[in-house]
């Protein structure tokens, strides 16, 4: 249902900015998520999330005795 036009890359924001427009937790890039509780824009950058989490859980794994 979303339409890409130009201008929504550098598009300032409107008056109070668009409801559903939320930016990428990896990138930053402003997006309109699918889902509610959609965090990234791509699937490379829910792999990278993904990846970066993993390797977090590790770290906190490795230091608790």
């Amino acid at each position: 249902m979303t339409r890409k036009t130009d201008n929504d890359e550098h598009a300032p924001d409107a008056e109070g900015g668009q409801q559903g427009e939320v930016h990428c937790c990896v990138c930053g890039k402003p997006f309109e998520p699918r889902t509610p509780r959609q965090k990234v824009c791509t699937l490379e950058c829910f792999i990278e999330s993904k990846e970066q989490r993993e390797l977090h859980r590790a770290y906190l794994h490795d230091k608790s005795p």
